[in-house]
């Protein structure tokens, strides 16, 4: 019984990820389809490397639109300090205590896609500053 329940809010809590704004649309379908910690997992794994793809292009654009070393050299550290916060982002949602599996099979990946995501809208804003 125990068992059927946990199942049961780890899906329940999984589907209410993948309703939020923010999910995106493969996310959801991924998820709804998923019934493990493990599936969604992969679910959430496979938006943090779609975001991932993303941001390689958004950074790829913005970089490549400066003409000076300078501001080539400024933007560069950023992203470098910006890669460090990326990567310490979002860790406390793997503490099985406090989130148990929902946390790093879905709140992780969750809340990791979305800092990407807001990166590639800043590197995008830079772009659109830049007059691209």
């Amino acid at each position: 019984m125990k068992t059927r329940l946990a199942a049961f809010g780890i899906a329940f809590g999984a589907l209410l990820y993948a309703n939020s704004a923010s999910a995106d649309e493969y996310f959801k379908r991924c998820v709804s389809q998923g019934s493990t910690s493990t599936d969604f997992a992969q679910c959430g794994n496979a938006w943090v490397e779609r975001e991932e793809a993303a941001l390689t292009q958004a950074w790829r654009r913005a970089y490549g639109g400066l003409s000076t070393q300078a501001a080539k050299s400024s933007l560069l550290a950023e992203q470098r300090l910006w890669i460090s916060y990326k990567d310490a982002s979002c860790k406390f949602f793997n503490t099985s205590e406090e989130f148990g599996s929902i946390g790093w099979s879905i709140q992780l990946p969750h809340c990791r896609a979305r800092v990407i995501r807001e990166r590639v809208n800043q590197l995008n804003d830079y772009r659109q500053d830049m007059g691209e």
